[in-house]
């Protein structure tokens, strides 16, 4: 394809040659300008019409070979490859395919010329194209009537007026009156007019395919009762029943003989024998002698309700306990506490069931022995941590008492000061979820422990024949749900279980929970200075530690399948305060009433297992210093210390004969702390 000249060409001839001159071959716009050529013509001017070897140009053009220039302005090199498009030629030796490289093919790429087109000044745009995509391929507007009935009448529910229609009118009388008397009749009716009795007549309700017999209409027409009762043959006319008109099957179906339910309504009986009532209502019984009231006979009463009774001089045989219990179990509540009051107008109970029917409270019956065996029942006594909370497992919130727990959650546990409604010390353990734990795995729990010493349980003789039961009572506050108490061994290998229920409207208030341990005539039992009762109250715990309520059984467990995970949802509080275990020998199942031990009492007892001193008294060097104010308690076992010196660098600390202590100041110290600890 031959070059272009560059000297003359402009928009409207650049492209003549590769057939899309604009207005002839393509669609464009008419007296396009010139092209700018100035930057190639002045390069054009300066040439020579001579070439030799490599050239290069201001603004960095070159060439490696002489080109030739033609007169015209071409720039070319002679019988060499078509020049590329970007090189700005067209890379192309024809006109079709130079269209093609340039992107501007007919028909594909631009519009093909149409004189129409040119002559169009408006644009033709998609919406005028939608419009006509939706008119259907012949659409005419000139259809005649008989169409247009046609289709229209085609349509359903048009409610067309036709000749089916005409047709029906035609055969209606003009002024047409169908209440008229000649109509009426004509359908075998009655007017209103005829009718003496319109208002029973429009009341009357038959049953439908109702034929009236010849005898009904004999009764229908009797003018009052006694017509009736003479029609009927029943009676005179008088109103009284006539014996002798009655057959002997008729006889059967008096009041007397009649043996299907009947209803009496204000109906008066004399001399009656009832046999047995169904009574829903309310019966009221002659005032004579033999009524329930008057009897002076005994009797005994089943099922029955007794509204706001009196009952003087109870008799509840040999053994009270017994009886009373036998009562709580007739009458006890699924809910709420039952109990049988005293005298009118007194404030103490006779008798109080808690919802799963124990014994609680009875003035008739003997408790449990009032010995209380846990030290620090009331929580008092914190010498290892104070008030501080702590969220590690093992850790001791106060005396004698640790949260354990195993789990994916935080639980924080701290002494706190709260002195409950229902019971009697100011202090108590609070465990906080921190973090919840909504999914516990076989081998997590959360619990609280509290341990006796052996030398302590010596005479509920666990282990022989002479077991004696325990109760254990404590004071319980959290969510609502199913929890635990569970009983060990030192060796883990004999275990008892008993659940406990906190319901809806106890949910997060102070409770009182009492549960009943059986003596264990088996096992092992320590009754030295190793653990002689661990029990654990158990509040969250996973399937490896589910055992069976109520039993004794070999293993270590201290829940069931029915334990609430009570860690599951995060702030939920548990609390735990005013703890005691009881001996009860004569299986009273009541505990006694909490008492909080003197306070002095109750430290020392906490010292045999854990004491915590400390001084801000100097001791020379080489000094042996005593301190005979400090009564030093005799521990469980030989405790391991922590000793703390304020300076004194080999400074000692010895207990001399239980009695006090003694530091020996290798070098001068400002003061010192210890803590013994022998804990089991």
């Amino acid at each position: 394809m031959a070059d272009i000249d560059l000297s003359s060409e402009t928009k409207d001839t650049t492209f003549d040659g590769t057939g899309v001159a604009i207005g002839a071959d393509s669609q464009g716009a008419a007296s396009p300008s010139v092209w700018d050529w100035s930057v190639i013509w002045t390069f054009y001017k300066t040439l020579s019409n001579t070439w030799s070897g490599k050239q290069t140009f201001t603004g960095g053009a070159e060439f490696s070979e002489a080109p030739t220039i033609t007169g015209s302005g071409a720039i070319y090199s002679a019988g060499s490859a078509d020049v590329a498009v970007a090189d700005g030629g067209t890379g192309s030796s024809t006109a079709a395919a130079a269209r093609t490289a340039l992107g501007v093919e007919i028909g594909a790429d631009v519009q093909a010329y149409s004189a129409v087109l040119d002559a169009t000044t408006a644009s033709f745009e998609t919406a005028d194209q939608s419009k006509l995509d939706a008119i259907e391929a012949s659409a005419t507007a000139d259809q005649t009537g008989a169409q247009i009935k046609s289709a229209y009448e085609a349509e359903s529910d048009t409610n067309a007026f036709d000749d089916a229609a005409v047709t029906k009118l035609s055969g209606i009388e003009v002024a047409a009156d169908v209440t008229d008397a000649t109509n009426v009749a004509a359908a075998g009716a009655l007017m209103d007019s005829e009718v003496s009795s319109l208002s029973g007549v429009k009341t009357l309700t038959v049953p439908d395919s109702t034929t009236v017999s010849s005898f009904a209409k004999t009764l229908l027409d009797d003018a009052d009762a006694a017509a009736a009762r003479l029609t009927l043959g029943v009676g005179s006319g008088t109103g009284d029943m006539v014996a002798s008109t009655y057959d002997a099957a008729g006889v059967s179906e008096q009041l007397a003989g009649l043996t299907s339910a009947q209803t009496l309504t204000n109906k008066t009986l004399t001399s009656p024998i009832i046999a047995s009532i169904t009574n829903s209502g309310t019966l009221t019984l002659p005032t004579s002698t033999d009524t329930l009231v008057g009897r002076g006979t005994t009797d005994t009463l089943t099922n029955k309700t007794l509204t706001s009774p009196s009952i003087n001089s109870p008799a509840f045989g040999a053994d009270s306990v017994d009886a009373i219990t036998e009562i709580a179990a007739a009458i006890k509540s699924g809910v709420d506490a039952t109990v049988i009051t005293g005298t009118a107008g007194t404030s103490n109970n006779l008798a109080k069931w808690n919802a799963d029917g124990d014994l609680v409270e009875s003035s008739l019956a003997d408790t449990a022995l009032a010995k209380n065996y846990i030290i620090n029942p009331g929580m008092r006594i914190s010498q290892e941590n104070g008030t501080t909370s702590g969220t590690a497992s093992g850790y001791y919130p106060v005396d004698q008492f640790l949260v354990s727990h195993g789990h994916d959650g935080t639980l924080t546990t701290a002494q706190v000061a709260e002195r409950s409604a229902v019971s009697g010390s100011p202090h108590r353990i609070r465990t906080t979820v921190t973090t919840a734990d909504a999914s516990l795995s076989a081998a997590q729990y959360a619990i609280w422990m509290t341990y006796i010493e052996g030398n302590a349980l010596q005479d509920i003789l666990w282990g022989t024949a002479f077991a004696q039961d325990i109760i254990v009572r404590f004071g319980f506050s959290g969510p609502a749900g199913t929890y635990a108490v569970a009983v060990f061994n030192n060796a883990y290998d004999r275990t008892y279980i008993r659940e406990f229920t906190v319901a809806g409207g106890e949910a997060n208030t102070d409770t009182i929970q009492t549960v009943v341990i059986p003596g264990d005539t088996s096992g092992t039992w320590e009754t030295g200075t190793s653990v002689g009762l661990r029990i654990y109250v158990g509040f969250a715990i996973g399937s490896d530690y589910h055992g069976t309520a109520d039993t004794w059984q070999a293993g270590s467990y201290f829940g069931t399948s029915s334990t609430t995970n009570g860690i599951g949802t995060i702030s939920e509080v548990f609390e735990l305060f005013d703890f005691g275990v009881y001996a009860d020998p004569d299986s009273t199942g009541v505990a006694p009433t909490f008492v909080l031990p003197n306070y002095d009492d109750d430290l020392a007892a906490c010292q045999r297992y854990y004491q915590s001193l400390s001084s801000s008294l100097a001791v020379l060097a080489a000094t042996n210093f005593d301190y005979p104010s400090w009564t030093f308690r005799t521990m469980r076992t030989t405790p391991t210390g922590v000793f703390n010196f304020n300076g004194g660098t080999g400074s000692t600390f010895n207990i001399s004969n239980n009695t006090f202590y003694q530091v020996t100041a290798h070098s001068e110290l400002s003061g010192f702390a210890v803590k013994f600890n022998a804990r089991m």
